[in-house]
């Protein structure tokens, strides 16, 4: 327990190193704790029925999600180098999906759309469960 805790402190701490490398198991410790966090938050709000519980708790929810978002690209981007692929790769599968659902529930609502978005974040997914050096071109 001690040593997750330990990654993810590792997360906020090198929040805006994105040069380094990130373990898999780092990774995933990392993605998990933020999911336990978020769950947290979640259970904060729907607990109180008053409002203004569930207003501090939309608030606590939105403050982690802004805070969280510039250390997560750096650690994806910490993993893609650990795995030897370049930052493009994470702009494809991560960011530009991302952008696309957004874009999708503001305007277009087009399900093909939604569809190309998801199944690129999947790929993401997959990618970063691969072991260190996967796609390297190093014999």
């Amino acid at each position: 327990m001690d040593k997750m805790l330990g990654i993810y402190k590792t997360f906020w701490v090198h929040g805006m190193d994105h040069t380094s490398k990130t373990s898999r198991n780092d990774f995933w410790i990392a993605l998990w704790w933020n999911v336990i966090v978020y769950i947290l938050i979640l259970a904060y709000i729907m607990a109180y029925k008053q409002r203004t519980g569930a207003i501090f708790g939309i608030f606590v929810f939105v403050a982690y999600t802004l805070a969280l978002i510039a250390p997560a690209i750096n650690l994806m981007m910490r993993r893609y180098n650990d795995l030897g692929l370049s930052k493009y790769w994470l702009i494809i599968t991560l960011l530009l999906p991302i952008a696309l659902l957004i874009v999708n529930a503001l305007e277009m609502h087009a399900l093909s759309v939604e569809i190309m978005a998801w199944i690129l974040l999947g790929i993401h997914f997959i990618i970063c469960m691969f072991p260190k050096n996967a796609f390297s071109h190093q014999a």
